[in-house]
């Protein structure tokens, strides 16, 4: 990519900073075809001609950004033509940019690319000096504008961006779709503008009078897209309007209106309102943004940073004439995934419940898979474990799960370790331990389901040396001992119930490290590589007879979840640490039988939505299928009934959004293991080599009388349906796409459709 690294001068690395570049160029006559390259430390929105182009780029990590590629010969224009771009830098550390300063870069191909004969100009309208509105995200927007500027200097260029690579976008651009809200939730008049409270703790505490009145009749022509007129009052009080959209957007929010100079409008986001009031300074967040407005027509809104909401209140204040609102919507912007995974049984619950989670899933992902769309909109890459396989069940959109575990990959410390959230701002303590052992068995499974071997070629050379990180924390007794100054988290179960793990040798960690052990074992094997595979192999044998030594719980046969300082075996164990240990598959077999019980022995720690993942698994792999389906209605169910749109961030032992410091997210993609469920045991579809080459076909009635789904391979789509006939026999219709084989009890089936029968009772093990 040409064109050279362009900032406003002497201001590069200031907070929170917007500047704006301008190229004017002439054409004869305009070209059939021409790309446009641009990317931004750390966003960017492009027009030209006056026409919005896009924005972006997609995230970058400390080591790695990226440039988006337009085409654009439909917006040029023979004689003068004109490309503008606004640019931000939070120039802070966050979890969304690891910025080295306010810059940007483009090339229109053959034409122009920036440099010293660009134009920059300071946005002032943009204040600087704000509110954070979260940590991970940065300064909320504050935006005066009446301020115009229109000083134009030649640009400095920027030489120096601390090394990092500039790649092509590796994922589609977004897909945006518009929303009207769907309901007016609450109306107010409001205590007059003070001229100092800040946005969020206005919306907080604003005091409200007639509370849905006469005014909520009169905003409701928003809701059809229709103006509404609204008028100051004597007492020059101010308006508040709280809109719900009843669903989770992921994108912006604008307000379309006419009004006179000085109007001041504050806008806030969340998921659910507290009392009939939207809370907008929850914990550390400050989730709400202002405009003061200059006089006649213009639309207000967050800029360049999306915001998760279903609730939106506008505070207007500062009313000296006739207000008009043209329009108010959203524009939810999310990854194009297409939706090929189907489940559809006989179960309403479950069915809402597989809907829910592929929404929740979709909802988390833009340029890479977020975590929750309110509060954060962060890659925590632990989060992957789940996100990544559900994904690749319910959508097959094998390059988002490729890119995203390269991105993990890139944002590696120096020390070889990678953070649990990406980026990150430098802090060990952002070092989550177990998530480095996810990374192996997120591979293995995007490899099952993809075939893609390129990018195991690519990624598990440097997975390997993470391995030999954990492997240089043996101790005597060859278990893994991991630093203190690392995150040893798991699951927030433990947080919840005052559990740390930091420091503490425990047998979770140990049974993971087994785990990854053997999903690379496997990768190698199918990279043709057995002789280093067996070499992984031998180092199993020696940590489980450690575990089997050092955490056998006392008077039990399951095990404790960590070695006391003493080196004996904690009281303390949990259905997670169980879960882990059969799925190591290196216990003695003496322990089964209590282990399985232990996975539904309710004395046990249980834990969250998050990683019952494993319990899940385990519970699959050891036919405890009732149990697991029991689970799911037990706690997904209520959820789901409560009529949310997506899963929550925690519900087992807090519950919604007074979870976390009363800021749990209602829109949570670690949660949708179901999906991973329904698929893979009542279903019955599991690869059985990369790619789905050959796979299992084996479903489990459960105590359900009918199921159907679609399963997204590289090779087509494979569709499954049974039906129970008596309580002893399942007839299977099964379609097998090209290429593939599938492994049934009724024997092996290549391309094409067949229907064949199970025994019903053979698995309903409880």
């Amino acid at each position: 990519m040409q064109g050279k690294w362009i900032t406003y001068p002497n201001k590069s690395k200031e907070k929170n900073l917007y500047f704006r570049a301008l190229k004017e160029f002439e054409l004869e006559s305009v070209p059939d075809s021409r790309s446009l390259h641009i990317t931004a430390e750390s966003y960017y929105k492009l027009w030209i001609n006056g026409r919005e182009i896009g924005m972006g780029p997609a995230r970058g990590t400390r080591n790695v950004n990226f440039y988006d590629t337009y085409e654009v010969s439909s917006f040029l224009k023979s004689g003068i033509n004109q490309i503008t771009v606004l640019v931000q830098s939070m120039n802070i550390p966050n979890f969304s940019t690891y910025p080295t300063c306010a810059a940007l870069k483009l090339e229109l191909e053959n034409i122009t690319a920036t440099s010293s004969d660009w134009k920059v100009m300071h946005h002032e309208e943009w204040k600087q000096e704000v509110d954070i509105f979260g940590i991970q995200t940065g300064f909320a927007e504050y935006r005066d504008m009446r301020v115009i500027s229109n000083q134009w200097v030649e640009p400095e260029i920027v030489k120096d961006m601390n090394g990092k690579k500039l790649l092509p976008r590796p994922v589609p651009l977004m897909r945006t779709t518009e929303y009207y809200p769907e309901e007016i939730s609450h109306t107010a008049l409001t205590a007059p503008w003070d001229g100092i409270t800040p946005a969020a703790e206005t919306i907080s505490n604003l005091e409200h009078f007639e509370v849905n009145g006469k005014l909520s009749i009169d905003c409701q022509p928003l809701l059809q897209g229709q103006d509404i007129v609204l008028k100051p009052t004597q007492e020059g009080r101010g308006i508040s309007i709280i809109l719900n959209f009843q669903r989770e957007i992921i994108g912006f929010f604008r307000l379309e209106f006419s009004a006179e100079d000085g109007t001041v409008i504050d806008i806030a986001y969340d998921e659910e309102l507290d009392d009939g009031r939207l809370d907008a300074s929850r914990h550390i967040y400050r989730m709400a943004d202002r405009y003061t407005c200059r006089n006649g027509r213009q639309t207000v809104g967050n800029t360049l940073h999306e915001r998760g909401f279903r609730y939106v209140e506008i505070a207007i204040r500062n009313i000296t004439g006739p207000l008009t609102i043209h329009r108010v919507k959203a524009i939810d912007r999310r990854y194009p995934l297409p939706r090929i995974g189907t489940f559809n049984c006989g179960d309403a619950m479950l069915n809402r419940i597989w809907e829910v989670c592929v929404e929740t899933i979709s909802t988390c992902t833009t340029d890479v898979f977020n975590d929750c769309p309110w509060r954060e909109r962060s890659f925590w890459v632990n989060d992957l474990i789940v996100e990544n396989i559900v994904s690749l069940q319910a959508f097959g959109s094998y390059q988002l799960n490729a890119h995203a575990l390269s991105l993990a990959m890139s944002n590696r410390h120096d020390d070889g370790m990678v953070p649990g959230v990406c980026p990150d701002d430098d802090n060990d303590s952002l070092i989550l331990i177990p998530t480095n052992l996810f990374l192996l068995l997120m591979l293995e499974d995007y490899f099952m389901y993809s075939g893609d071997s390129s990018l195991v070629d690519r990624l598990l050379p440097e997975m390997l040396k993470i391995l030999e990180i954990f492997s240089s924390w043996k101790d005597a007794d060859n278990l893994i001992s991991p630093p203190e100054k690392y995150w040893n988290f798991f699951d927030w179960s433990f947080e919840l119930n005052d559990i740390s793990l930091n420091g503490k040798n425990t047998s979770l960690l140990n049974e993971l490290y087994i785990m990854a052990l053997n999903a690379t074992s496997r990768l190698l094997e199918y990279s043709g590589n057995s002789e280093k595979a067996e070499l992984y192999r031998s180092k199993i044998p020696e940590v489980a007879a450690g575990i089997e030594q050092k955490f056998a719980a006392t008077n039990s046969k399951i095990y404790s979840d960590w070695l006391e300082p003493d080196g004996t075996p904690s009281a303390h164990c949990s259905q997670l640490a169980q879960a882990l240990t059969l799925l190591s598959k290196t216990f003695p077999e003496t322990r089964r039988a209590e282990l399985m019980n232990a996975l539904d022995d309710k004395s046990l720690l249980m834990p969250d939505l998050y990683l019952h993942y494993f319990v899940f698994n385990a519970m699959r792999d050891n036919e405890m299928f009732q149990p697991a389906l029991d689970r799911i209605r037990s706690f997904w169910g209520p959820m789901i009934m409560t009529g949310t749109p997506t899963l929550w961030e925690i519900f087992i032992h807090e519950q919604g959004k007074k979870a976390i410091w009363n800021s749990g997210s209602l829109c949570h993609g670690f949660g949708a293991s179901p999906i991973n469920y329904f698929q893979t045991a009542i279903l019955g579809i599991m690869p059985l080599e990369p790619g789905f080459r050959k796979f299992s076909a084996n479903p489990v009635p459960h105590d359900l009388e009918f199921a159907s789904g679609n399963i997204p391979t590289p090779n087509g789509t494979i569709t499954i349906s049974w039906n129970r006939k008596s309580d002893l026999e399942t007839e299977v219709e099964l379609s097998v796409p090209f290429g593939l084989t599938a492994i049934t009890p009724a024997g092996e089936f290549t391309s094409g459709n067949h229907t064949f029968t199970i025994e019903s009772g053979s698995h309903n093990h409880a």
